[in-house]
This record gives structure tokens, sequence and C-alpha cells, in this order.
């Protein structure tokens, strides 16, 4: 079992450069960094200049780090064209591909993992299913900001309700990579009210927009992490199949035939005329 310290963000972010602590450049073979970062944005963060994850990670990259930031859907239908579970598994993928070649182009190389986010998510199912694979995680160190598998995080206090978003429960193994996940009390990511604090239920929102992404360098923080409450009985919901990108709430609407988002066996028996229809834009 890896070693999980779930920690106040004063801990690790407080000093300005909390999180990474970079060594010079090019002293682990030919045009490879002392510190190798990869990083992993959170939801609809993916690409963008300045997200909670680069905030860090260039503080990073100017103390000499190679930050790596991985290239994924950052997606949760119907806000983005892939559900949360299709894009966690494609940023797992991404993550595995890119810690496979730093260990063959880098082997000498220090390894750094950050995520935030559904980019925490991706981070700490990376390493999981790396130690099932029997893969040594050792080396490699791990931050997740606002994890939603953090003890007290949505993904163990609500069950299963929405297909395509599986809620799994607290962190498994993650072998022995040094882990740390940070939670700020009352982001509702990490810290989901419990049953016990329904007036939480009514700011949920507010709370979100506060909280969930104030996760600065320097930025203060005496509060203790939030406290580990109950976990609610998982309940299972049905396996999505992987899709093509889905029609979304925040795309120009595209038309696309219903046979694209139907399985095979169920386009065989059903008439051309209705694997064929096409949905008309609603207006």
């Amino acid at each position: 079992m890896a070693r999980i310290r779930a920690l106040s963000a004063a801990v690790l972010l407080a000093a300005g450069f909390g999180i990474f602590a970079a060594a010079p450049a090019g002293a682990q073979g030919l045009g490879c960094a002392s510190t190798i970062v990869v990083a992993v944005d959170g939801t609809s963060s993916v690409g963008l200049e300045h997200t909670v994850v680069t905030a860090h990670t260039d503080i990073a990259a100017a103390a000499g780090a190679d930050v790596r930031r991985i290239d994924y859907p950052g997606s949760i239908w119907p806000l983005g064209p892939y559900t949360f579970d299709q894009s966690v598994r494609m940023g797992v993928d991404a993550v595995r591909a890119e810690l496979g070649t730093i260990a063959a182009e880098c082997p000498g190389s220090d390894v750094e993992l950050i995520g935030h986010s559904q980019g925490a998510t991706i981070v700490g199912d990376a390493l999981e299913a790396m130690t099932r694979d029997g893969i040594d995680t050792s080396d490699y160190r791990a931050v997740l900001i606002s994890d939603a598998r953090n003890p007290g995080g949505i993904a163990t206090r609500v069950p299963g309700i929405f297909p395509g978003y599986t809620m799994r429960g607290i962190r498994g193994d993650t072998g022995g990579v040094e882990l740390v996940q940070v939670c700020r009390p009352q982001d509702p990511i990490c810290d989901w009210p419990t049953i016990d604090e329904l007036e939480r239920f009514v700011t949920l929102g507010a709370d979100f927009q506060a909280h969930h992404t104030d996760y600065p360098p320097g930025y203060l923080d005496n509060v203790a992490p939030p406290a580990q409450g109950p976990v609610l009985p998982a309940v299972d919901v049905p396996e999505l199949p992987d899709l093509p990108p889905l029609p979304n709430l925040t795309e120009p609407y595209t038309p696309r035939p219903l046979g694209l988002y139907l399985p095979q066996w169920l386009r065989s028996v059903l008439p051309a005329a209705v694997v064929d229809w096409t949905p008309p834009a609603i207006r």
C-alpha cells in the first residue's frame, strides 16, 4: 500500500514553491532534465494557459524541471463530448504512455506527477493500474489536488447514480509511490458534505466556485484537512461503451446519425431508417 498522506493545503502550498523541488536540468542523460513533471489538468482545463496545475508547474519549469502536460479530453458529458469514465480512461492511458517514454528515454530522472480534480483521479488511477500490473511505482512522487477519491471526496460519499460517472470509493493500492492528497475544506469534490452537514448542500455551488480552484502556490491555510466522514455503500450503475464524441451543451449542434451511438448488435436488428436517422437541432 502506498504511503498516502492527506494533508492540508498549508503543508504543501504555503511556501510559495511547495510541491516540487526541481533539480537543475541536464544531469540525467542527453536532453533529460534531472526532474520531469507529468502534469494532468482538470475538467475543461486541458490545454489552457493558466490552470490550477500550471500555477505550480510553471514554477517547477523555471527551476529547471521538464514539465510534460498530458493531452486528454478533460470532459464530463453533457458539458463535454466524452463521459467522465471514458475521459479518465483516455487520460490514464496517456499518463502511462508518458511514464513509459520517460522510463525508456530518461531512466535517471526523478519523476513527479501532479493532477487536479479529474486530473487527480487520472494520476491516482494510473498508479493503481500500474500497481495491479506489477509495475514498481516507488520511484515516483505524486500530488493529487482535490481528488474525488480522497477519504471525504464525492466518489466516497455519493453512490453511483449516473451512468458514465462511476463512484469507486477511497483510493486503492498505488504501490510504493509517495502519494499526497491535498484537499481544501469545503471543496465539494474532495470534501463532500456528510449527512450531518445538511446546511452545506445549500451552498454546494458557491463552495465549488470558491474553493475548488483555490490551491495557489504560497497560499496560507491553517485549517486542518477535512475529517473523514461516513462512506455510503456503492451502487452499481450500467457501464457505458466507449463512444465517439457526443453532442454536448458546450458546442454548436453537429448533425450525427443515431446509429453512431448504438451498439453493433442493436444496429444490426434495427431498420436502416432508424439507424440512419439524424436528430434535428433543438430550437
